[in-house]
């Protein structure tokens, strides 16, 4: 999955939040409906490996199906803006929510 993509469709389309998974397909969060996007459901790997990607490096290797409750940050992306993320692990499998932070009230 192309990530960077994502992210700047769900902002462009005016999407509040961002749904992440492993082993379900993304879903933003447009005008207060739930709406899918992309072509299927996310590999484990993949979505860990975006996320670590995605982690300041002050959380880096905190983030396991054993131990972590959740993991809240920031990240900015330069061509989609900033979000607010939770991490976490559920039922074994990575997921993440992202907030958009619009540039302008």
């Amino acid at each position: 999955m192309d990530f960077k993509s994502l992210f700047k469709k769900a902002v462009e389309t005016g999407a509040s939040d961002i749904h992440l998974h492993a082993g379900r397909t993304p879903v933003v969060r447009l005008h207060g409906r739930l709406v899918r996007v992309g072509d299927g459901p996310l590999a484990t790997g993949e979505l860990h490996a975006q996320i670590t990607q995605m982690l300041p490096n002050h959380l880096k290797g905190q983030l396991s199906a054993e131990g972590a409750k959740g993991l809240d940050f920031s990240y900015t992306d330069s061509a989609s803006g900033r979000f607010r993320c939770s991490a976490y692990y559920a039922v074994g499998q990575p997921g993440m929510t992202m907030r958009a932070i619009r540039g302008r009230i």
